[in-house]
């Protein structure tokens, strides 16, 4: 019985390995392809590209995705990662000089959080294709700003950024669209200003943007 225990222990461990190697090449693939699509776009992005970037044949990219649509989506996951840190990094230093919560009517925290947003749309990095045009190449961008604003919401509440001790349903889905909506008025308004987009969240978030209607500043992407 022992015996038989081992054995399947070892067979345990061995796929478990086997598959955090799997995912592990399969980031490595997704984050050649976000440096490509930085600098090309989608539809200018190949597979090759994405193979010669790190190195290897086309033909295991293929092993590791089914087509570049998924090796697309690969990309854009790792895209919403990095904007959900790049808001807690920026957290983090805030704290680093005085504590602050999200949402309280204290700016320095919520103008953080822009710093943040605009660095992750691409709007202060020379010499990318900004985010925003890749997203409408795959008509996704609305779908990825959505992700991104509620997987931070969410984490700035696992945080202890929030100022209460719990987060309802209702507050957290009011404050994911008071982000989306700062970010649509970003793409909208490149030159606005800091202390405009957190007057814009502080007044969603006490009730006038909660059902969604007012979470967009009304232009239209292409």
């Amino acid at each position: 019985m022992s015996e038989r225990r081992g054995r399947t222990a070892r067979k345990n461990h061995h796929g478990t390995e086997k598959g955090r190697r799997l995912a592990e090449r399969r980031e490595v693939i997704a984050r050649a392809a976000y440096t490509c699509i930085e600098r090309k776009g989608v539809q200018r992005t190949s597979i090759a590209d994405i193979a010669r970037e790190i190195g290897i044949t086309r033909e295991l990219v293929y092993y590791y995705y089914p087509n570049k649509r998924e090796v697309v989506k690969g990309a854009l996951d790792i895209y919403v990662q990095d904007g959900v840190a790049l808001v807690e990094g920026e957290l983090g230093r805030v704290a680093a000089c005085e504590h602050e919560t999200v949402w309280s009517g204290r700016l320095s925290a919520l103008s953080g959080v822009m710093r943040a947003l605009r660095v992750w749309l691409a709007q202060d990095v020379e010499g990318t294709v900004p985010m925003i045009e890749v997203l409408n190449e795959v008509s996704l961008w609305p779908q990825v700003m959505l992700r991104v604003a509620s997987e931070a919401v969410a984490a700035l509440a696992a945080g202890g950024w929030t100022n209460e001790a719990g987060t309802n349903s209702g507050e957290g889905l009011g404050r994911t669209l008071a982000l989306v909506g700062a970010m649509d008025m970003m793409l909208c308004k490149p030159m606005v200003a800091d202390d405009e987009l957190v007057a814009g969240i502080m007044a969603r978030c006490s009730g006038s943007g909660a059902d969604g209607r007012s979470a967009h500043c009304g232009c239209q992407q292409s």
